[in-house]
């Protein structure tokens, strides 16, 4: 699990915390995060996943940076490394610098997460105790000399003597490798505390000499620990041949044995080849994960500038527009609005823009960035077409307060009717009315 691993790494580096807070730093981790995020190198998802891993910055060329572990579910996808710059955050672009970087921190997660899991079992070879174990056998092997010389004085055997001075030429031996040994061991956990309290691309090589070079001694020894106990039961075999009393066979043969110490080197170079097995995959795997982990990289960077095209100040697009419209987005929107649409002279330009705008952002949200690019640019230049063709000189603005005048036109319309009437029958009331006069005496008359 994601954030199991991350316990464990968190773990093995926590002593790397006392470094980084007394370490001079102009961009802090949350800020490195913070800034991945803010500039689009992440998904949402992704930045609510992202995590730095290690407390302590990477070092590489005399600069510092944090590295930032991307996860996909629970596990790493990627990493994106930001530069502790004085004058703020800053990703770096050339290949080479990812590569190192990653292929640094892809190890460092793999050899933290080996650690901890054969230091849970009491498995791995690289700790004190085993350093102290080493250090013990050597001493137990010295004392084992005496032993041999009492047999060798007291058996009063030449074929006895002769073995027991073989013996001791390889008991000395076998001290002196278990001395070196531990003092391999001791340097490999010097050597790990430093480079995980302080890591650095150029110091990695370092670190897997100082583990490596404990691993042939171990097995060397083991041979020589082989060889020794074939030696014990020759010399056990002489014993019980010797012409001694039984009291004294079985007390040189008690003497013969070797240190109980010794016998453990079997199970121990089992465990060491289980180490290295670990080690040398944590270094494998980064080495063949590198480039896939750069064009993880590459994508991202992909995805930075087709956001930016879209969603942040476009320079061009500014100048262009003389200062009206400085984003792609809020340009579109402008141009959009249902007040503005259909007044603006060069329809077929809104209606590409329209189109290209609408790709652009499904690209980008299906993770097409070259294609979202693409249509982004298209949709800049008909924004600035649109722009410089103009709009309709109509304004809109007194289009929406203008008074409606539909609803008092019926009622003019009859008031002028009526008006007319009026004025036609008082400009013809004489002989309107006088021939209604005329009729009225005309009957009187009959």
């Amino acid at each position: 699990m994601k954030q199991g691993h991350f316990a464990l790494i968190a773990a093995f580096l926590a002593a790397a915390a006392l470094l980084s807070v007394s370490a001079q730093a102009y961009v802090s981790s949350q800020e490195a995060l913070n800034f991945v995020c803010t500039n689009a190198y992440l998904t949402q998802k992704e930045c609510q996943q992202a995590q730095i891993e290690f407390n302590s910055r990477i070092s590489l060329s005399q600069k510092q940076y944090w590295v930032i572990t991307v996860f996909s579910g629970d596990s790493p996808s990627g990493f994106i490394a930001v530069e502790d710059n004085k004058a703020g955050a800053i990703v770096p672009g050339q290949q080479a610098i990812n590569l190192s970087l990653f292929k640094t921190a892809d190890t460092l997660r793999s050899l933290g997460i080996a650690r901890q899991k054969f230091s849970d079992q009491k498995q791995w070879v690289f700790s004190n105790s085993n350093s102290q174990f080493f250090s013990d056998l050597a001493r137990f092997l010295d004392n084992e000399k005496s032993d041999l010389g009492i047999i060798g004085s007291d058996a009063n055997s030449a074929e006895i003597s002769a073995k027991i001075d073989s013996m001791k030429q390889k008991i000395s031996l076998l001290s002196l490798n278990s001395g070196a040994l531990s003092a391999s061991i001791s340097e490999a956990i010097s050597a790990e505390s430093d480079y995980f309290l302080s890591p650095g691309a150029e110091g990695l090589a370092g670190l897997r000499e100082k583990y490596d070079a404990v691993f042939p001694q171990t097995e060397s020894l083991k041979r020589e620990a082989i060889e020794y106990d074939s030696m014990v039961r020759e010399l056990k075999a002489l014993i019980s041949t010797a012409g001694i009393s039984s009291d004294q066979k079985s007390q040189f043969i008690a003497l013969a044995d070797a240190p109980q110490q010794l016998y453990q080197l079997t199970s121990f170079s089992s465990v060491a080849s289980s180490n290295r097995q670990s080690i040398d995959s944590a270094f494998q795997n980064a080495d063949s994960r590198a480039l896939d982990l750069a064009q993880n990289l590459s994508l991202r960077l992909e995805r930075v500038k087709a956001y930016a095209v879209i969603y942040k100040e476009n320079k061009l697009l500014s100048s262009a527009t003389n200062g009206t419209y400085t984003i792609l987005k809020a340009a579109y929107d402008d141009i959009m609005k249902s007040e503005k649409k259909s007044l603006w002279n060069n329809q077929a330009k809104v209606s590409g823009l329209q189109g290209d705008y609408a790709k652009a952002v499904q690209s980008f949200d299906a993770g097409k960035y070259s294609d979202a690019s693409g249509f982004a640019a298209k949709a800049s230049d008909e924004v600035v077409s649109i722009y410089r063709d103009g709009i309709s000189t109509q304004d809109t603005t007194q289009t929406e307060t203008m008074p409606d005048l539909s609803r008092y036109a019926l009622p003019a319309v009859g008031f002028l009717i009526v008006l007319i009437i009026v004025l036609f029958i008082f400009s013809n009331r004489k002989n309107i009315f006088g021939k209604k006069g005329e009729g009225n005496e005309n009957e009187n008359r009959m």
